[in-house]
């Protein structure tokens, strides 16, 4: 019983590593985004 609590431990810690680097991901790709945007948009402006 004791291996399976810290089976499910591992996993759910795993899983939490997952989500966070999923989150910075989308971030960096919503920074990205932004970024290439505000490219765009100056080098029509100007």
């Amino acid at each position: 019983r004791r291996e399976d609590q810290r089976r499910a431990a591992a996993q759910q810690a795993a899983a939490e590593a997952a989500a966070k680097k999923k989150r910075h991901l989308i971030l960096g790709g919503v920074l990205l985004a932004i970024v290439v945007l505000a490219v765009v948009v100056w080098k029509v402006l100007f």
